[in-house]
């Protein structure tokens, strides 16, 4: 589970750096739009102009959406994997062995829930880690780069 959820956390990743790229072309976009928006409107290029800003937030979008599924895989494999192999293990054990009473089932699902938290934010820790890195270094390129107005 955790080798998987590593694997999908990476895609995460790459998915959040390619949304940012695509927004900011959007805001690249937009802000060429906003200072020649006069020239925009002397030369009805408004329908022109909304087009552009219109396709570049359809693929930011896309990769919302894409980046969103597997978010959500990733919250399955640390959320309802494990109640599913804690029903799938107190089932085996009843099989094998037969023997069932109250206390076990109620032991045991403490016991799996105690490990299954501790599996479930070990892989989100490690998300929102490489989320904040893609942040941290998108700062420090903007904060590196030489003012170009004097």
């Amino acid at each position: 589970n955790i080798y998987v959820s590593d694997r999908l956390g990476n895609k995460v990743k790459q998915l959040q750096g390619l949304k940012n790229k695509k927004a900011d072309a959007r805001a690249t976009v937009l802000n060429e739009c906003m200072q020649g928006v006069r020239t925009v409107k002397m030369n009805a290029w408004e329908e022109f102009v909304e087009d552009r800003v219109s396709d570049k937030r359809r693929e930011e979008m896309a990769a919302l959406v894409e980046s969103g599924y597997f978010r959500a895989l990733q919250s399955f494999l640390a959320f309802g994997l494990p109640t599913l192999s804690t029903v799938a293990t107190i089932i085996l054990y009843e099989q094998v062995n037969g023997d069932m009473d109250p206390a076990k089932i109620f032991m045991s699902v403490a016991f799996f829930e105690f490990l299954n938290m501790s599996m479930a934010i070990l892989p989100n820790a490690i998300n929102e880690y490489r989320r904040m890195l893609i942040s941290v270094r998108r700062i420090q390129r903007l904060l590196s780069t030489p003012d170009s107005y004097k």
